[in-house]
């Protein structure tokens, strides 16, 4: 997002934030719809590593076409945004399975059944700053 001509400093400030409300926005039905597949799958279906892998793709590409149609413009070629953003999300979702791989089965997560839902808040928020600031690298090219 590049400041506009005769754009205040505070106009700038008040679109970056509507932008950045919007891609929370887009973020968080994603990560919804990754946890309620999750649990549904964890529980009844697959392993916890295998469940994380399936939920945590269709989130992504659910996050994609909500942050294209809703929340971007896009500007350049939409295949090219598409491999740009999967490629950094797929590394989200390996470091998701390493995570959960790592602590996923501990037993003191079985103890209480509510304690299962703490590893994957973990993980979901070890791989949401990873995607923050690898996919502003790739839309910007900076970090900070």
């Amino acid at each position: 997002m590049e400041k506009q001509k005769n754009e205040t400093p505070g106009d700038f400030s008040k679109r970056l934030l509507a932008l950045m409300g919007k891609f929370a926005s887009a973020s968080v039905l994603a990560t919804l719809i990754d946890f309620v597949l999750f649990f549904i799958l964890a529980d009844n279906f697959f392993s916890k590593k295998n469940a994380t892998t399936i939920s945590r793709s269709i989130g992504m590409l659910i996050n994609f076409l909500m942050q294209k149609k809703f929340v971007f413009q896009t500007n350049r070629n939409v295949w090219t945004i598409f491999l740009l953003t999967m490629l950094v999300s797929l590394g989200g979702l390996w470091l998701g399975r390493i995570i959960m791989g790592f602590m996923g089965d501990w037993s003191i997560w079985e103890t209480y059944s509510w304690f299962k839902i703490f590893p994957k808040i973990m993980e979901t928020a070890l791989v949401f700053f990873y995607n923050f600031f690898m996919k502003r690298f790739v839309f910007e090219k900076r970090f900070l």
